[in-house]
């Protein structure tokens, strides 16, 4: 749950309106069922403004000439961009029927409330991206999504159990059972068992973190050997 005006407002399990409304308020904004990891959705610039760009910043030859024809600058309207499983920002994004009808948009952390995630898969610093912006080294949802290559389902009565893969190969499980078949529904019983698997990778992350931080205190205090 996230909070405005001082009122509690979900953050998962959103439509595609309340999607929009997210990003329209600068949010990032990723769909579970997408098969991509890492993938989100953010607007290029706020939404409602104009941002006036000069005809050598355009990548267009034709939109910098029609700069050049204005007297060197052409005012760009915010779009919808997605960050895409291959690391690239791809702007224009459309949707498709399924995502217009999907009920799991979630809303993720804006960057100033994450750590960003280096190349090898360590968690960096805060402040040494964000300047005077101090935080904490931590493990991050971002992150633990980065390090899924595979998920599988398996179901036995009414009990569903979620097998993640990570980029090492080592497999963590989460499970959810429902007390009543006639209330079951496969759908909900996998998004529960994911959200418990993902749940336990919590705690090796966290391990794993401060195992790193300990080895560079210790190489700190008493050099390398």
């Amino acid at each position: 749950m996230g909070t405005q005006f001082g009122v509690e407002i979900p953050t998962y399990n959103l439509n595609f309106g309340q999607a929009l409304q997210a990003l329209k308020a600068g949010k990032r904004v990723a769909r579970e069922g997408w098969n991509g990891k890492g993938m989100w959705l953010s607007l290029s610039a706020e939404a409602g403004t104009k941002r006036s760009v000069i005809a050598e910043s355009f990548w267009s030859f034709n939109n910098s000439h029609y700069a050049q024809s204005l007297g060197g600058k052409a005012s760009v309207l915010p779009s919808i961009t997605m960050k895409t499983a291959d690391g690239d920002i791809l702007m224009g994004w459309l949707a498709s029927q399924t995502d217009m009808l999907a009920e799991d948009w979630t809303i993720l952390p804006n960057w100033d409330h994450v750590s960003p995630v280096a190349e090898d898969g360590e968690v960096l610093r805060d402040k040494e991206l964000f300047g005077a912006q101090e935080e904490a080294p931590k493990v991050t949802l971002e992150h633990i999504e980065d390090l899924i290559t595979h998920e599988r389902y398996e179901k036995y009565g009414t009990m569903t159990i979620c097998l993640l893969t990570l980029r090492n190969g080592f497999l963590v499980s989460g499970e959810s059972a429902c007390a009543s078949p006639e209330n079951f529904d496969v759908a909900i019983g996998q998004r529960i068992a994911r959200e418990n698997a993902v749940r336990n990778i919590w705690p090796l992350e966290g391990y794993l973190l401060r195992e790193r931080l300990y080895q560079a205190e210790t190489e700190a205090d008493y050099g390398v050997l």
